[in-house]
């Protein structure tokens, strides 16, 4: 983003003197919107049958499905810390 400066040290030539600079554009952070609550309980139960059902179809059991939960959320977690 460049902005213009007037320049007091140069006099008036027909058009207004002036230099212009380079000034670094500051990076706003966004705010993070949190979700409501239910909206997180409606996700997961979602992901939650969802997962079961991909178990499944796979010949799986609820100790699978469980499984599945844990290993996802331990890769969740993992890749947050990075």
């Amino acid at each position: 983003m460049s902005m213009y400066l007037p320049n007091p040290d140069l006099g008036p030539t027909g058009s207004e003197p002036g230099e212009f600079i380079d000034v670094p554009v500051p990076e706003v952070p966004t705010a993070r919107r949190s979700l409501s609550d239910r909206t997180r309980v409606d996700i997961a139960r979602r992901a939650g049958e969802y997962i079961a059902a991909l178990v499944r179809d796979h010949d799986g059991d609820s100790e699978d499905v469980r499984a599945v939960i844990h290993d996802l959320h331990r890769e969740c977690t993992l890749a947050h810390d990075r």
